[in-house]
């Protein structure tokens, strides 16, 4: 998140505003607004609990359309990993479009298609080691987790919206310690001593941790227009 604040901090002038659709909590406004940025605003949808950021934010849209937020009047819009959970991207992107003043910013992040995905999909086909592959995917895919995307795919969301200057780039985040992947999600899975985590870390560091199998995330900027 800290990330997002500071590469917003070299392509826009604090005066400038931001939303951040998908807010959560409302962690990231309280970020920008430490940053410097003073026009920040935040949708989610009804019902969410934003007493975080009431005294903070300068708007705050609820709904579950984005019909509340108006056009044309946003210099930034911010998508943390959201576009993953959604039922209808493209509808998103559009209403990021929409929203956005002429040559505004879009900046996301969301998962994308791993080597290492496309290998667990291939152990699906094989008897034995099926069961590995379909632990993975379900760690990876879910009834919240809707969507990897590949960086094509982000491309054609991002262009059919309207939008030019795509930059996406590819890398690989962990939101916990690699040891807690390792045990959670494949020893406990697997039914093998968790004792073991510790000598098997270090095997799966290249595969997990690394973006050389697991560039996982895809960190996103384009211009309306």
């Amino acid at each position: 998140m800290n990330t997002g604040a500071k590469y917003l901090e070299t392509v826009m002038p604090y005066s400038n505003s931001i939303i951040d659709v998908g807010t959560g909590n409302g962690l990231f406004v309280e970020i920008l607004k430490k940053s410097g940025f003073s026009d920040v605003s935040a949708h989610e949808i009804e019902g969410t609990d934003l007493s975080r950021i009431r005294n903070i934010a300068n708007y705050i849209y609820q709904d579950h359309d984005y019909s509340t937020i108006p056009s044309d009047k946003f210099d930034a819009v911010t998508l943390l990993d959201v576009l993953e959970h959604v039922l209808h991207p493209q509808y998103l992107i559009n209403t990021c479009a929409r929203i956005l003043k002429n040559d505004g910013v879009i900046y996301f992040h969301t998962p994308v298609v791993t080597k290492l995905d496309r290998f667990m999909h291939f152990l699906l086909k094989l008897p034995i080691l099926k069961r590995v592959g379909a632990i993975w995917q379900r760690g990876r895919t879910s009834i919240f987790h809707l969507e990897n995307y590949t960086p094509k795919s982000l491309a054609l969301i991002l262009e059919n919206a309207g939008f030019s200057d795509i930059d996406i780039k590819v890398k690989n985040e962990l939101s916990w310690p690699l040891k807690m992947y390792v045990r959670v999600y494949l020893l406990e899975k697997l039914g093998i001593p968790v004792f073991l985590t510790p000598f098997l870390t270090p095997f799966f560091y290249p595969f997990l941790a690394t973006n050389i199998f697991n560039a996982n995330k895809a960190i996103v900027i384009a211009r309306n227009g």
